[in-house]
Formats: C-alpha cells, structure tokens, sequence
C-alpha cells in the first residue's frame, strides 16, 4: 500500500546542515519558522491556545536504512524501529517543539531538532494528559556509553562568540552534542588524535581542539582553528565554501 503525501510547511532555520541540529528536541535553545502554505492557513485556527506542539516532518537529508548505530551505542547496530534515527524506512520524524507565537501563517517555535528546509508534513497540539508518560529507561540505553560533561575554555568561549557573529551559531551546539558522548570515536566522528588525552575534531572547515579527562567524563574545548592552510588562505585563492574572509578575519582576531 502506498500513500501520496504532500507538505503542509516549510522549517526555516540556522541550522544547514544535518551534522547542525541537535539529535533530539529540546537539547538546544534555538529558533525555527515554519511557514505553512497558503491552502494550509486555515487549519491553524485555535493553535495559538497550545504552547506545546507535535510537529511531523520528512529527513529530507537522511536515507533510507533498515539497520542503525545510535550516536550513543558503542558498539553493533539496532534495527531503525529500536532507534531515533533520522535514516529509517520512510524517513519520517515526529518532534515536540514549543510554539511562541504565530504571525500570520508562520510558526515560531524553539527548542527544535530541524534543519533548514525540512519539509512538514503535519502539526498536532501536544496534551500532557495524553502525551506524558513515566516509564522506566527501556532497551539497548541502559547499555549505553557514558555522557561527558563538555566545558570550554574562556579562549573557546570568545572564538566560538566570534564565529556565532558571523553566521556560524551552530559551532557550539555541534561540539556539545558530538563530545558528550563516545568523544573519541573516530570511526564515525571527523576526529584526530593529538597524544593520548587530546584531540581535534572537524566541523565543516573549521577544527576544534579538546582535552579528555576519561575517568572524570570531562571533555573541555581548548580553542578553535582554521582548518584552510596557509598558502589556501591567499587572496583569490578558490573558494568553495564561500567562507575563507571570515577565516582570515580570525586568523587577524586571535592569531595576529
């Protein structure tokens, strides 16, 4: 059996990139609009009485998978149904987000876990009697790894405010979320081994250098970097990411 199914919104968002938004809703302070297509207005009569919704969504950037490595499962794979992953057989995600305020035929909504151009497929008001449960911590989670405590320096601190400046506010929320758990997994993370308790890791063309302190779960962020190379760096130099002004404004900030 298959079904036609057409979207009802739009999510416009800071976040680009799929490795941008947090794994679930509610683990970051952001901001999203969804704007709902005009043969769609009607139906928002009454949501803005609810301070809570359920949004149902498509990973417009995900694929289809049947089997998954949860971030937080060190080792073997679970199938997608045991699994919050985005890569499943219908690519179909369902977030609780809260609402803020409606103008017009958008939506703005916080504490979200989407990504720029995420197409929407329905809205549903969330109803605590209904929606809350308390259950006990269930499946392959009480085996997972351990959660780091991730700290930053006041160095990482000052250059990732920089950045956020300039229109890379995901930095921070990408580290916090990829160091917390299994920091050092470079099978599946963008991760270089420096010496024994410190590392690098990538987040597009940038690096990040981090302290690990195993047995205390601690990871602190020390600094960040460029990751361009010097002569790549040169005026006219090709630049694919449309982003080598701000490294080199960097460079002029905390390296000049």
């Amino acid at each position: 059996m298959t079904f036609d199914l057409k979207a009802i919104g739009t999510v416009h968002c800071h976040q680009q990139w799929h490795f941008d938004a947090p794994r679930q809703p509610g683990l970051a302070e952001n901001q999203a609009m969804i704007e709902i297509e005009p043969a769609c207005t009607q139906a928002l009569t009454g949501l803005e009485a609810f301070s809570r919704i359920w949004v149902v969504f498509v990973f417009h950037q995900a694929s289809e998978k049947l089997m998954i490595r949860p971030p937080r499962l060190a080792k073997g794979t679970v199938g997608a149904f045991a699994s919050r992953s985005p890569h499943r057989p219908n690519r179909i995600g369902i977030s609780s987000v809260l609402l803020k305020e409606i103008r017009g035929a958008s939506l703005v909504v916080e504490n979200h876990d989407f990504i720029d151009g995420t197409p929407v497929l329905d809205i549903k008001p969330y109803l605590s009697m209904y929606d809350s449960f308390d259950v006990p911590l269930e499946g392959w989670l009480k085996d997972a790894a351990p959660e780091f405590r991730v700290t930053f320096s006041e160095t990482a601190l000052q250059q990732l405010a920089f950045l956020a400046d300039r229109n890379l506010p995901g930095f921070r929320g990408f580290l916090e979320q990829q160091l917390s758990f299994l920091p050092d997994d470079s099978e599946r993370k963008r991760v270089q081994p420096n010496s024994a308790t410190e590392m690098t890791i990538s987040y597009r063309t940038w690096r990040a250098r981090f302290h690990l302190k195993r047995e205390e779960k601690i990871c602190t962020v020390l600094d960040v970097f460029s990751g361009w190379k010097p002569e790549e760096l040169a005026e006219g130099a090709h630049d694919p990411w449309q982003d080598k002004e701000v490294h080199r404004e960097f460079l002029k900030r905390f390296q000049g």
